[in-house]
Parts: C-alpha cells; structure tokens; sequence
C-alpha cells in the first residue's frame, strides 16, 4: 500500500472531530496499525508517538517497529500486537524500549483491535504512556527498602544468643523467666521471619505492576536458581538426611536457560523448596522437573512429606497468612510465602498450582511460565 492508501484508511477510520481532538492533543502515543498478513504498519501516528521515535509522523506511515526500536523488543512488540488483533486485551502492558539512538525508555501500552464501521477487523488500535520517570523513582524506592531491610535484618542476628540464656547456657533460670525469654523469642522470630518475606518481595519486584521486566541475558535455571537455593538450605537437607531427587529430566542435571525475571524466579523457587525442606520428615525425597510443550514450561518441586489436606488446598493454600494447622502446627512460618509466589507467578504471565500426585497423593506444587525466544 502507498502513503496516499494508508492516509485514506486511516482517515475512514478516524474521521471525527472527538478523536483528532484526543489524539492530539494529549501527550501519550496513539497510533493505529495496520496487518498486512505478515506485519502491522502505522497507518496513523499522532504527533506524540512521532516525536518519542524521533521523527514526523509520515515518516512512520507503512513502516513497522523495526524501523523504529531494536529488532528484539520489535519482535516482543508484534507478538502483543498479534495477541491483541486475535482479541486478547492488552491493558497498561509495561515494556522497555531501546531506540535508535541507544536510549531507553519505558511505556505503558494498551492495545486492542481495530474494526471498521462493518465490524471487519484491520489491525490494532494503540496507546502508549512513557513511565520513565516512574520506573526510575520506583527503581530508587526498591533499592532503599532493600537497603533497610537488609539492615534490619543484620540487627536481629544478635537475638540468638537470647536462645541461649533461655536454654540455660549463661546460668540457669527461673521457671517465670525462661517462660517470658521463650515468648519474646518467639515473637522475635516472628518478626525475623516477616523481614525474609519483605527482602525477598522487594527483591523480587519489577519496574511495573503488571508484568515483571526481563532479564537481559538467558538464565540458566538450574545452576544460577536451583542450585544456590538448594546450597541455601544445604544444612537443613543434610541435617534431616533428605535425598533430592535427579532421576527423571530434573533441573540439577540438564541445562534450561530462560529469559526471565530473575529475582522474581528465585524468590518462587526459594518458597516452593524452602516448604519442601521445612515440611518434608527425616529421610523424605524432594525432587525439582520440568517439561516442555510448545512455548510453555512447567516446573514441578515436589515432596513426599506431611500432605497438605484437600481442604486446606482448595480454601486456603495460596491465601494470604493462612497455615494448615494438621501438618504446620510444629513448623514456623508466617503463612504469606505461597500467596506471594502466586502473585509473582501471574505477573511473570504464569501460573502456581498446586496439584498432589495421582498415585500417593504426594506434595507436587506446578509453576507453568510462557518461553520468550
């Protein structure tokens, strides 16, 4: 198609005094794209989106992202534009742009499809927020909360030795003593425990609050995840002699590279084994696998420990501070760490299910995430 086609398209479409008023004369990009079977093509830019590639706005008329932003984020691009012209809504989307000139920016994009007045679809309708400058302030926010949390974290190092003069090492104790230093350790550690769950969500988010950010370079899931959390709770695991599983296609013996969140990731897996290790009883099995299908993997951390009961399951598992009293009621715990990795599980674009095991009923927890190439 020529310019004068694409200008006369778009034209028909936005022929109307309340749109040209929107369009321009607002600061978010609004464009219109075309799909020519094989690629979506501006047929209309307002002056905003022009101006954040750097150029007019007929100088993007029947051209495509790649000539306007790397060709990766071009191709991630294209796939929403796609998802959104098949009619998944596409609402405040965040994602990072590299432009042409090597800067970097970040936007908000809804998406949806584009008709004309017979309902016959031509492409996507779009419009893009810059959040640069919110993604900088929140990125200083995260750094400052983990900097504290890590402090205070520091600070309740010392609390252990009120384990000791509870347990009688510094000379022995009243009854009416012992009982009170074991209430404020306890609570104490209830505190303790709350600021591991605090560091490893602040750790874990993201520059946006629907979809987390990508890691610039593929992740080795097994070496760079799996391996340092199990050497994490290497004392427990050896102290309760439990035998990890590597049998069957699991993580530790063969290399799966993702491009992913990586904070986000290992805050998952960290909760997922982390129950495993605490549920799971002396000489028990934990195992970590995975497969394949089309452009979905799932993992599987599984354990043959205490089950979690079906009701439990169904009502309260990924529920926010609850605990399954028939087989935690011996563990600490705050009860947030599975709704937590459930949160971080959807904002990956996943999914965190817990299904048992159809031959013992054994703990299997699923985290199903899509493959970006």
């Amino acid at each position: 198609m020529e310019k004068s086609m694409f200008r006369d398209l778009a034209k028909s479409i936005t022929d109307s005094i309340s749109f040209k008023v929107l369009a321009g004369n607002i600061s978010d990009s609004v464009y219109l794209k075309y799909y020519n079977g094989e690629k979506f093509v501006f047929i209309y830019i307002n002056e905003a989106k022009a101006a954040r590639s750097g150029v007019k706005p007929e100088d993007m008329l029947g051209k495509d992202d790649t000539h306007f932003m790397s060709f990766e984020e071009a191709m991630l691009s294209f796939e929403d534009d796609m998802s959104a012209y098949k009619g998944e809504e596409i609402r405040d989307r965040v994602k990072k742009i590299t432009r042409k000139d090597g800067s970097i920016d970040y936007v908000s994009d809804t998406k949806n499809q584009l008709k004309d007045k017979d309902g016959n679809i031509l492409g996507i309708f779009g419009i893009s927020r810059d959040i640069t400058r919110r993604v900088e302030i929140e990125e200083c926010m995260r750094t400052y909360f983990s900097e504290v949390l890590h402090e205070l974290k520091n600070k309740f190092v010392g609390y252990s030795v009120l384990r000791l003069i509870a347990n009688g090492r510094y000379g022995k104790l009243t009854n009416s003593i012992k009982m009170r230093l074991d209430g404020i350790i306890s609570s104490l550690l209830d505190v303790e425990n709350l600021l591991k769950e605090a560091l490893s969500r602040v750790k874990s988010l993201g520059f946006e609050s629907g979809k987390l950010g990508l890691s610039e370079a593929p992740i080795d899931v097994g070496l760079e995840i799996i391996d340092k959390v199990l050497s994490n709770y290497a004392s427990e695991i050896e102290a309760k002699n439990i035998f990890i599983d590597n049998t069957y296609g699991s993580i530790p013996e063969k290399q799966v590279f993702l491009k992913i969140n990586f904070s986000a990731l290992y805050s998952i897996f960290e909760n997922l084994i982390g129950n495993a290790v605490k549920y799971v009883d002396p000489d028990g099995v934990i195992a970590i696998g995975y497969h394949i299908e089309y452009k979905l993997i799932t993992f599987n951390v599984y354990d043959n420990g205490r089950h979690i009961s079906e009701q439990f399951a169904r009502d309260g598992l990924f529920g926010k501070f609850q605990r399954d009293e028939e087989t935690q009621n011996n563990v600490e715990g705050t009860g947030i760490g599975l709704y937590h990795a459930r949160e971080l599980a959807e904002k990956l674009q996943g999914k965190l299910e817990f299904k048992p095991t159809a031959d013992s009923g054994d703990n299997n927890f699923l985290l199903s995430l899509p493959i970006v190439s």
